[in-house]
């Protein structure tokens, strides 16, 4: 942590430097929340887009349907009456992910 680092964006593949203090607030956020906290994998423009794209969510489709973005693969899904109607009932929050990536997820853990 004595100089900056420098990386390669996973999501623009543009190459990004994380400043010496940068390092320092992932150290101590790592630590504040009882663990490691990794160096970000994508530049902050990337990051910051990706946040945007995660929580919002365009009310404006008509007959109760709800178009969101994935923050795994970046495609944009839509969540229809009955999918919000079951989610909302349970008092879930709302998947981030598409089905695709859903499953593979779900694929990828093993059931214990």
């Amino acid at each position: 942590m004595n100089e900056p680092v420098t990386r390669t964006c996973t999501a623009c593949e543009r190459p990004f430097v994380i400043s010496i203090a940068e390092q320092a607030y992932f150290v101590e956020l790592g630590q504040r929340q009882g663990g490691t906290w990794g160096l970000p994998r994508r530049c902050l423009p990337c990051r910051k887009a990706s946040r945007r794209a995660r929580h919002a969510v365009q009310e404006d489709i008509p007959d109760g349907w709800y178009e969101l973005v994935c923050v795994a693969c970046g495609a944009a899904f839509k969540l229809g009456p009955r999918d919000v109607e079951y989610f909302r009932a349970r008092g879930f929050q709302w998947p981030r992910r598409c089905r695709l990536c859903r499953s593979a997820a779900s694929q990828a853990q093993p059931h214990v």
